[in-house]
């Protein structure tokens, strides 16, 4: 099912002839790219990693097709796109951080942003530490830990087939399991001190729920703008958006995830 996925989304990605002008203005040797989607489609064909660079700052290595992937729906797809201006010098805080690809991607914008990426999986996590190290960003804080509702070791599962679909909650096709450290968001927003956030992202797979779910009206005061991609599957969108408008959101949707503002 999946690999059936995958080869719909790779022959799109060749026949729409838009895009290869928009991973030529992302990519240094975006030649790369169109090599990888078709030899990391199938990874035992190009196991070993390799690298993309990125024309506005930052590398990051491709050990997968679903790198691939993440990277377009980021930097070409920007699915992430805001519309709205972040304080130059403020405070993200990523919740998902996965590989690194969401913190390179602000930090082109944003060079002088404090950006805390958390990330629970120890193989993701490693490949974020390499990713950053290897772009020489400045600024940035990669924690090992997941972010929920409340501090607790819970069981991540894991998706054998999709780097970044890993979760709390039990599926279908994640039987395997790994115990990790979630730390609440309070604490999270505790160690900031006087500081506010000035964008807080959750790509949880999940967990976003008891994230929004924990917030209090004292607590949207603390974080001006927050994005997240709604895990439909798992609860209803709609209880999520009602909670952040209770507590003083104004909220909109782009294509893939739900926008909300701080109304002081």
């Amino acid at each position: 099912m999946l690999r059936s996925w995958k080869l719909q989304w790779l022959i799109n990605e060749f026949i729409t002839f838009p895009n290869y002008k928009k991973h030529f203005i992302e990519l240094n040797s975006s030649w790369r790219y169109w090599w990888l989607l078709l030899t990391k489609l199938v990874n035992k064909v190009n196991p070993a990693p390799a690298l993309l660079s990125l024309k506005k700052g930052g590398k990051f290595y491709v050990h997968d097709f679903m790198t691939l992937y993440i990277y377009t729906e980021i930097f070409v797809d920007k699915c992430y796109e805001l519309g709205m201006k972040l304080e130059e010098d403020g405070t993200i805080i990523d919740v998902g951080g996965n590989i690194g690809l969401f913190t390179l991607w602000m930090k082109q914008q944003y060079p002088d942003m404090t950006v805390y990426s958390f990330e629970p999986f120890k193989q993701n996590y490693d490949q974020l530490v390499s990713n950053l190290l290897l772009s020489k960003v400045k600024h940035v804080n990669p924690i090992m830990r997941g972010v929920g509702g409340h501090t607790r070791i819970e069981k991540l599962y894991l998706n054998p087939k999709n780097l970044g679909g890993h979760s709390i909650y039990k599926q279908d096709d994640n039987n395997e399991s790994v115990d990790i450290d979630i730390v609440s968001l309070d604490e999270v927003l505790a160690a900031l001190g006087p500081k506010t956030c000035s964008l807080l992202k959750l790509d949880c797979e999940g967990a976003e729920y008891e994230i929004i779910k924990s917030m209090t009206a004292e607590t949207a005061k603390k974080i001006k703008r927050i994005i997240f991609e709604p895990s439909e599957k798992l609860y209803n969108p709609a209880e999520l958006i009602s909670h952040l408008v209770k507590i003083g959101y104004t909220m909109k949707r782009s294509t893939d995830n739900y926008i909300a503002a701080y109304e002081d």
